[in-house]
């Protein structure tokens, strides 16, 4: 009866042993079969992230390409507007100048026949031109392809003041536009002034009491 019993003990433990072996290698195909899965993911992941670093590649390629095209034409077009004689300045017109002549004004612009259009310096020519005491206004227009137009206003004489030997001719703001030997009439003559005779020049204005007088 004992031997019956030892030999049922003996068969359910090895049983037990192959159960146990079973479930260790059924333990071990699904780590391996997990690991494998994951290599699969981490490879498709890797795979995904190079064909989006390659698209992210191309298209920046793409866009430096079409940039580097797009400032080709660019340079292109600019080295054509300031090399071409179709831009060079054949004509400069000048309106509403009464007491500067027309070659004073070209003169003080520095703008002159067959400069390029584009490459002419529109700013430093209104500024030099405003600095004579006649001007209130100037416009410098470029009219294409090759014509600058130059709009003048002027100020205009309103008083005379005699100085010493020469005559100051002044507007309505006491703007000093001109100091001359010759005496034109017509004007205001200004008597009992208060500005300094040595202030009394070309581009300078009266003194404030002065100013005041007039607009009385």
């Amino acid at each position: 009866m004992k031997i019956v019993k030892n030999k049922k003990n003996k068969k359910q433990i090895i049983n037990n042993n192959k159960k146990s072996k079973i479930e260790e290698n059924d333990k071990e195909k699904r780590k391996n079969k997990k690991q494998v899965k994951t290599k699969k993911q981490n490879i498709k992941r890797k795979q995904a992230d190079e064909k989006s670093a390659r698209a992210i590649k191309t298209k920046a390629m793409r866009k430096l390409f079409t940039w580097t095209i797009l400032l080709g034409m660019l340079l292109g077009i600019l080295v054509f507007l300031c090399k071409s004689e179709m831009f060079e300045i054949c004509k400069i017109e000048v309106t509403g100048n009464n007491q500067i002549s027309k070659e004073m004004i070209l003169e003080l612009s520095q703008i002159d026949l067959k400069d390029n259009i584009f490459l002419s310096n529109t700013i430093k020519a209104k500024n030099n031109i405003s600095e004579n005491p006649y001007i209130e206004e100037v416009k410098i227009i470029r009219m294409l392809p090759d014509k600058i137009k130059i709009e003048i206003k002027e100020k205009v004489k309103a008083y005379i003041l005699h100085v010493n030997d020469v005559y100051a001719y002044i507007d309505g703001n006491g703007d000093i536009l001109e100091i001359s030997e010759t005496k034109e009439t017509g004007l205001i003559t200004l008597q009992g002034y208060l500005t300094p005779k040595e202030e009394i020049e070309e581009g300078k204005k009266l003194n404030t009491e002065d100013i005041e007088r007039l607009n009385d």
